[in-house]
């Protein structure tokens, strides 16, 4: 989440970590620490038109790529009663 003041433009103020809430911002307001993931979705989605950006410190950011790429390692398999699938590790 950001935070801006206002001035005759905006300048960045703070940021922080939407995940675990820790301020972003360096003592050195030239060398801030954070990774923005955003999505926009079209019309053909079940979110037409809605738009996420979520902040995240370097430690969320590296265990939100690590969660990922442990998602992708599950094998998924359909339940032979109901058709859906589920993931076995």
């Amino acid at each position: 989440m950001k935070t801006f003041k206002e001035t005759v433009g905006k300048k960045l103020d703070k940021i922080f970590c939407d995940v675990c809430g820790s301020n972003c911002m360096k003592e050195d307001a030239h060398d801030n620490e954070y990774a923005t993931l955003s999505a926009t979705w079209g019309y053909d989605s079940n979110k037409d038109l809605t738009r996420h950006d979520i902040d995240l410190c370097e430690s969320c950011f590296d265990k939100t790529v690590q969660f990922l790429k442990q998602i992708r390692t599950v094998k998924m398999e359909k339940d032979p009663f109901s058709g859906e699938e589920y993931g076995l590790v």
